[in-house]
């Protein structure tokens, strides 16, 4: 099993819930335009590290895994998982929404310096926020090797 994504169109793992030291039960997705669409298949997984790399002055970052098992998706934690997803787009882009409906109803603002960042600090909020869910994951990345690598005093994997 591989997962791939191009410009946010493809698969990728995501909701990973750990279930042991250094083993994480995570979603296979499709994605599209970035947002997880719907669940291809749920596994058992160890991380096995990772890489980060400058490609045109974008980084880009490859997640090293090994797949154990696969896994029974229980309906109830697809429907949580939408919910998630529900939850981030909303915490991401309301607040962009609400500002542009503050600027429609008040004109005046719209010459003011606070119009600007009334659009840009939802923006800010926006990415920081998208960013922040990934590096969530590097981080359960660390800390999960950091943990094979206590219990077999041997680094397991690429890191960059």
């Amino acid at each position: 099993m591989q997962t791939s994504s191009r410009n946010g169109f493809g698969t990728k793992l995501i909701f990973h819930r750990p279930v042991g030291p250094g083993l994480f039960e995570a979603t296979v997705w499709v994605l599209g335009f970035y947002v997880p669409l719907f669940p291809r298949s749920t596994w058992l997984i160890r991380p096995q590290g990772f890489k980060e790399e400058s490609v045109g002055g974008a980084t880009s970052t490859t997640h090293y895994v090994e797949f154990l098992e696969r896994r029974k998706t229980p309906f109830v934690r697809i429907l949580a998982m939408y919910f998630w997803v529900a939850f981030a787009l909303v915490a991401m882009w309301a607040p962009l929404i609400w500002s542009f409906v503050l600027l429609d109803r008040h004109k005046d603002l719209n010459k003011a310096w606070l119009g600007g960042v009334l659009v840009l600090v939802p923006l800010v909020w926006a990415v920081a926020l998208w960013i922040g869910l990934d590096l969530r994951r590097d981080r359960l990345y660390k800390q999960a090797l950091k943990e094979q690598e206590l219990a077999s005093g041997a680094h397991p994997g690429p890191i960059g």
